[in-house]
C-alpha cells in the first residue's frame, strides 16, 4: 500500500523555498508518496535531495524548543511551564532545586515557583503535568522515526548529506527518550537501573503492534548508541561544529557530543563522559 505523506509532513521547512513542489516536479503537488521521495534519494539531482534531505531534518532543531502556541499540550493549564519544552526543563530544573530562587514578594510571579517550594509534584498524574511530554516528547520521537525510515543506514553510507540528515534525526530521538527517562523513572544510578525503561520504537508506523517496555538499562543502551551514532554520522561528513553559519541554530556535533556526556553521567559511565567532553 502506497502511504502518501503530506508536504506540511515531509517537506515542512519548504515553505521557506520557491516553489518546492516544482523543484521536486511531483505530482499532486500538495502530497509526495514514499516511492518518489525514495527515487528523488537515490536519484534526484543535488538541489531536489538537499530540498528533501531539508525538509525532513531542518525541523528537528524544533524537538529541542518547540512552543505550543495553541495551548494544545497543556490541556487548559494555567501553568506556563507545561507550553514548551524550555518550560518543561525549566520546571524540572526547578523541582530539582537546580536553580536558586531570588526573593520575590509576588508568590506568583515566576512560573513554577510551587515546584520550587515544593508544594507541587511535577510527576502529579494528571494530564496538565504529563500530557505535555506526550505531545512533544513521543510526537518528536514518531518525527525522528519519520525522517529515519527514508535516510536508512544504506542511504548514509552513500553521501555527506545523508550522514548528516541522519545524524539530526538520530540526536532528536535520543534526547526525546531521554527527557522522558529522566522524568518517568528513578535516576539510573539511584534505583532506577534495575527497573523498566520505556518502549522502543524504531521506525514510524501507526498501524504496528505496541512494543512492550524495555529495561532501563536497554533504554539508555538504546539512547547512547544513537547519540553514538549519530557522532560517527557528523565525523565521517565533516560536519563539525556549525557555530559560524547564518542559522546558528543547528544539531552539530557539539550538540550531539553534550547530550552523550550528559547520558554517560546519567548511567555512571565517566570515562565516556570525559571522551565526550573533550
Amino acid at each position: 500500500m502506497k502511504r502518501y505523506t503530506s508536504i506540511f509532513t515531509v517537506v515542512a521547512v519548504a515553505a521557506s523555498m520557491v516553489s518546492c513542489a516544482s523543484r521536486l516536479e511531483v505530482t499532486p503537488p500538495n502530497a509526495i508518496i514514499d516511492e518518489q521521495i525514495n527515487d528523488i534519494l537515490v536519484n534526484g539531482n543535488d538541489s531536489q535531495k538537499q530540498a528533501i534531505v531539508g525538509a525532513l531534518t531542518n525541523g528537528m532543531v524544533a524537538c529541542f524548543n518547540a512552543q505550543d502556541d495553541n495551548n494544545y499540550n497543556s490541556t487548559g493549564s494555567a501553568n506556563t511551564i507545561a507550553y514548551s519544552l524550555p518550560g518543561i526543563e525549566w520546571g524540572r530544573s526547578l523541582m530539582g532545586n537546580d536553580i536558586v530562587m531570588g526573593f520575590d514578594t509576588d508568590p506568583y510571579g515566576l512560573a513554577g515557583g510551587s515546584l520550587y517550594r515544593f508544594q507541587l509534584p511535577f510527576r502529579s498524574g494528571n494530564g496538565n503535568t504529563n500530557y505535555c511530554y506526550w505531545g512533544m516528547y513521543a510526537v518528536n520521537i514518531n518525527k525522528a522515526n519519520t525522517a529515519l525510515g527514508y535516510l536508512s543506514e544504506e542511504l548514509a553510507a552513500s553521501q555527506a548529506l545523508y550522514q548528516v540528515g541522519r545524524a539530526r534525526a538520530l540526536a532528536a530521538r535520543a534526547y526525546s527518550y531521554m527527557c522522558m527517562m529522566e522524568e518517568y523513572q528513578d535516576a539510573y544510578l539511584r534505583g532506577g537501573k534495575d527497573k523498566l525503561g520505556l518502549s522502543i520504537y524504531t521506525e514510524y508506523n501507526p498501524l504496528q503492534p505496541s512494543v512492550a517496555r524495555s529495561s532501563s538499562i536497554d533504554t539508555w543502551k538504546f539512547i547512547i548508541k544513537d547519540l553514538t551514532d549519530a557522532r560517527d554520522y557528523l565525523t565521517k561528513a565533516a560536519a563539525g561544529y556549525t557555530a559560524g553559519r547564518e542559522n546558528s541554530e543547528d544539531i552539530d556535533l557539539g550538540v550531539v557530543n553534550f547530550l552523550l556526556a550528559t547520558a554517560s553521567l546519567l548511567t555512571g559511565d565517566w570515562t565516556a563522559c570525559q571522551n565526550a567532553c573533550l
